[in-house]
């Protein structure tokens, strides 16, 4: 898949930080669960992987989506429940008030209001996604976006 706003550039130091913290941990882990023989063999008093055997990356037997005692052992069922334990809380915020938070408007559209916080929705928001949305899931012009963009009042 090419995507135009992906870029690796290796002399740019905030392109490999950001590559590097990304790829990392599953470069690691795949080390360790698939080359722990080898591991062993060259450290075998600095890691204790007795316990690999017993981890499973999905859930040996039944759904992915876990009920809270059943097939924790898997990683994705605990991803699953980590994301989980973020990602509603974070919804919650945005809909009680954090979608306000960078508004340069109240609800009226008229009053102008004291934008405190930004956040990530809408940071993301105006650094393009806002234009691409706008025009083909609204219909809305590029004019149109981009004083939503400036306004962060996004619909």
């Amino acid at each position: 898949i090419v995507l135009p706003f992906v870029a690796c550039l290796f002399h740019d130091l905030n392109t490999m930080t950001g590559f590097f913290i990304h790829i990392m941990p599953p470069l690691v882990t795949y080390t360790f669960m698939w080359h722990s023989a080898e591991i062993k063999e060259t450290w075998p008093s600095l890691f204790d992987l007795s316990h690999l055997s017993d981890m499973h990356y999905f859930p040996t037997n039944g759904s992915i989506f876990v009920v809270p005692g059943t097939e924790l052992d898997s990683i994705v069922g605990n991803a699953i429940v980590l994301y989980l334990a973020w990602w509603m809380p974070y919804v919650i915020f945005m809909l009680l008030g954090g979608l306000d938070l960078p508004k340069k408007f109240q609800a009226d559209g008229v009053t102008p209001a004291n934008p405190k916080f930004d956040t990530v929705f809408h940071s993301t928001m105006r650094g393009g996604p806002c234009i691409t949305i706008g025009k083909i899931f609204r219909g809305r012009s590029k004019k149109d976006s981009l004083q939503q963009m400036e306004e962060n009042s996004f619909d």
